[in-house]
């Protein structure tokens, strides 16, 4: 292990000490992964950012996202995450 950055609280409580198994949302941690592979994908013309999502996965073109593209993902404009109110505060894994 090189550095163990888990620390503080599981609730707003503060009731709760984290706990190494502890969930969470990662949120964007995940960005700088996705770019590298989309990147290493279009490098080597396995992927076209251009074309509509449903190209690669059919499943995907329903309901509206039919048009699509791999771009519009990569730019949140497919609008493919949300809560209609506000992020649920029970746990994660339920």
């Amino acid at each position: 292990m090189v550095v163990n950055l888990g620390g503080g609280f599981q609730d707003a409580a503060k009731s709760r000490l984290w706990q190494e198994g502890t969930f969470v949302n990662i949120f964007s941690l995940t960005k700088d992964i996705v770019a590298t592979c989309i990147t290493r994908l279009v490098e080597e013309k396995r992927l076209d950012i251009y074309l509509s999502v449903s190209h690669y996965c059919p499943e995907y073109g329903c309901n509206g996202k039919e048009n699509a593209t791999v771009y519009d993902l990569l730019c949140h404009w497919a609008a493919m995450f949300g809560s209609r109110d506000a992020i649920p505060d029970e746990q994660w894994q339920n």
